[in-house]
């Protein structure tokens, strides 16, 4: 984890610039998810990022994200070891009777199935970053497993995220917590957003402006963190 942190620090910096986010916000939002998380801690609701690896090293993992083409595959998930679901795919994942693993999220998805899947027994992994500083005080208490990452420093609690958007970090995590195997599905950066991945969608729709350029770069995190896993003899297919 902590090599692909060190690879990934300069590029985070230049996404930053890119998008245009605060480096300032971001690091108030870690200190907030940091605080969030050792009230969790006392309540006995967290989980560190260790225990997350636990969960699924040495596993054949899917991951589950946004793309339309997921809806066409959900019943191949049923054959995965672990089930990792990016953000919304929740959604998609327990109206079909799949409870994830391990839940990676910004907390932009649905809240009331990430909530869920939670007391259905999910890790939920939650990134703070300055966007979503109220999302993180509303939702974090209510998590019942709850771990977190942030992108802008290292916290008691939190550790820096392997990725950028849900998607990436899902897999950057597979990756870094040596999964033995990591399968995509609905992990097409050129597809269209499925209905599942926005609270306010009601179909699958054409990414906006911001989307689009979001996914340009997890496309390019996603291309980086596949070849750093095959460098470490981890296979990551695509569906």
């Amino acid at each position: 984890m902590k090599e692909m942190v060190l690879l990934l620090g300069e590029l985070l910096d230049a996404i930053r610039g890119t998008m245009g986010y605060s480096l300032r916000e971001d690091c108030r939002a870690a200190r907030i998810l940091d605080r969030l998380l050792y009230e969790a801690a006392l309540e006995g609701r967290y989980r560190s990022i260790p225990s997350v690896c636990k969960t699924i090293e040495s596993r054949h993992v899917c991951i589950a994200g946004g793309s339309e083409s997921l809806e066409d595959n959900t019943d191949q998930l049923f054959g995965c070891e672990k089930i990792v679901a990016v953000d919304g795919a929740t959604v998609l994942l327990m109206k079909y009777g799949l409870v994830p693993d391990i839940v990676v999220t910004d907390l932009d998805g649905s809240w009331h199935y990430i909530m869920e899947a939670s007391r259905a027994g999910a890790i939920v992994v939650v990134h703070a970053h300055g966007d979503n500083i109220a999302a993180l005080r509303g939702i974090v208490p209510r998590i019942e497993n709850v771990a977190g990452t942030t992108q802008c420093m290292a916290t008691r609690f939190a550790t820096i995220a392997p990725g950028f958007t849900d998607g990436d970090r899902a897999l950057g995590l597979a990756i870094a917590c040596r999964a033995s195997r990591v399968t995509l599905y609905g992990m097409n950066t050129r597809e269209r957003v499925g209905w599942w991945s926005k609270p306010w969608l009601k179909k699958s729709i054409d990414p906006w402006p911001e989307k689009v350029r979001k996914l340009h770069i997890a496309e390019g995190m996603m291309r980086l963190f596949t070849v750093y896993a095959l460098e470490r003899g981890i296979w990551v297919e695509h569906v």
